[in-house]
């Protein structure tokens, strides 16, 4: 679980980065504050879903039989969206949950990298002090 949440926000800063990129090209986005900076970085397509197998088959299973207690929103639509997905690949090649689940995570990117605004900003506030750093 370390090394997804290592792997997020390697990705998530990745992401920070490319925004900042676009903003220095684009005339008049100078004056982006950092909490827009993470906030577009955080609604940008991730690589991927940064949850465990074993975890995603046990929550899909509790969404799909209505049974879901996920109160905060991004967990919850991050793992509707799996679901989407691996119902898609159910009904295309006719596998097992389980095997449409593990293509799903190992394939599929996520729409948004579901994190909140307070940790979009966090680890945002990471790029400026590593660029701090390097000067």
């Amino acid at each position: 679980m370390f090394d997804l949440i290592l792997q997020r926000n390697s990705d998530f800063l990745a992401a920070t980065r490319q925004v900042i990129a676009a903003m220095k090209t684009t005339p008049g986005n100078d004056e982006m504050t950092w909490g827009e900076i993470s906030r577009q970085a955080a609604l940008r397509p991730a690589p991927g879903y940064y949850v465990t197998y074993e975890y995603a088959l046990r929550v899909i299973r509790v969404l799909r039989h209505g049974r879901m207690g996920l109160r905060r929103d991004r967990r919850r639509e991050m793992f509707e969206e799996i679901n989407r997905k691996v119902t898609e690949v159910q009904n295309a090649t006719g596998t097992s949950l389980p095997s449409a689940l593990d293509y799903v995570l190992k394939n599929c990117p996520a729409s948004q990298f579901f994190i909140s605004p307070a940790t979009a900003v966090r680890l945002t506030q990471k790029i400026l002090k590593l660029k701090n750093l390097k000067k």
